[in-house]
């Protein structure tokens, strides 16, 4: 029997289509090099990531540190872009646009608890593993190079001037470094924020760091990237309705838990209230006019609502609904269907979704 249009695309939907997922990630780590011959100074808990050279009778450089955690993103995807936010919270008055480069760091780094007073230009004393212009973690280990172990080759410029925020928009160094990261999580070191001029004195800028109150000013980036095909699969059956069909549950979205996009569907249905749920396990069981198949724990997907030209749809809460990324969700729908006789309503078969 060849099934109606509307459930050969319900089936469809089931398969694993790769889409693209955008997550924003906060630096989890920054710090301040700024040079000095005994490398006694740096900025690890401040509130300020500093760029530049600043003025004075003896005017030195600063070279700013971020890392980004991106664990968050499933393995196995594929990153197609990333941009950088950055915000300048203060700039010299007399200085004018600057080109500030991103570096890609070749040497792991720490963030102690330096803490400079008032602006934190001049920095305060190193604390245990503080990164300093001579230290990788204060005191007990060293950069190759004084001022930092980085690819000389930048992997996006931007100009810069008055304070607000930035963007170093996606470059393909910048996709091929964050994909490094993501496949190897071990030799992520983050970038070096870095001036272009570095011999140019009244340069320096104070870019918001990780530990500003809002969150909205610390440096982030916004990966946007392809996860793996999902894992999921029909299981179960489902008796034909009043439609004279078997209706076929089946998703739209991301199966990535935190992107939170996520989408069910069944049909065809007689337009009549219909409800989805889920459970922790799979069975088979007379139901109604059909079959319970998820069970374990059953969690309604409220509220109700009542099924549009045979096709029944529910934006699904990932958060609210507990489920995490590893965990694996059975889910089916359950609909009224007065002119199917018998027990009045009838379900779909069931769905199995592991989240990543």
């Amino acid at each position: 029997m060849k099934l109606p249009l509307l459930a050969v695309v319900s089936t469809i939907s089931l398969s694993a289509v790769s889409r693209a997922d955008v997550l924003t990630i906060t630096a989890d780590r920054d710090n301040t090099l700024y040079e000095s011959a005994t490398g006694e100074l740096s900025n690890g808990a401040g509130i300020g990531v500093f760029s530049g050279v600043n003025t004075g009778l003896s005017p030195t450089i600063r070279r700013g540190l971020i890392h980004f955690d991106v664990g968050a993103i499933p393995a196995g995807s594929v990153v197609d872009s990333v941009r950088l936010r950055l915000t300048v919270t203060r700039s010299p008055l007399l200085g004018g646009p600057e080109d500030v480069a991103l570096h890609r760091l070749l040497a792991d780094w720490g963030e102690g608890t330096s803490d400079p007073t008032f602006e934190e230009g001049p920095g305060a004393p190193a604390t245990t593993d503080d990164a300093t212009w001579l230290h990788t973690f204060f005191s007990s280990a060293t950069w190759t190079a004084a001022g930092g172990d980085f690819d000389p080759t930048a992997l996006a410029v931007r100009t810069v001037n008055a304070p607000g925020t930035y963007f170093w928009e996606s470059t393909a160094a910048m996709v091929a470094d964050v994909q490094a990261w993501l496949d190897a999580p071990g030799a992520n070191f983050g970038w070096m924020v870095k001036h272009v001029d570095e011999a140019t004195t009244l340069s320096a800028r104070r870019f918001a760091s990780r530990h500003v109150a809002s969150v909205t000013l610390r440096p982030a980036i916004e990966v946007g990237f392809t996860p793996p095909p999902c894992s999921a699969s029909n299981y179960c059956t489902s008796n034909p309705s009043s439609t004279g069909f078997p209706a076929v549950i089946g998703f739209s979205g991301s199966c990535v838990a935190l992107v939170n996009d996520f989408t069910l569907t069944a049909g065809p249905l007689p337009d009549q209230p219909f409800l989805f749920f889920f459970g922790n396990s799979q069975i088979q069981v007379p139901f109604g006019n059909g079959f319970l198949c998820a069970g374990g724990g059953i969690v309604r997907i409220n509220p109700p609502a009542v099924a549009s030209g045979g096709t029944a749809t529910r934006e699904v809460d990932l958060a609210a609904s507990a489920i995490t990324s590893g965990v694996t969700k059975n889910f089916q729908c359950w609909f009224r269907d007065p002119a199917g006789g018998g027990a009045f309503f009838n379900t779909s078969d069931g769905l199995a979704v592991t989240f990543q």
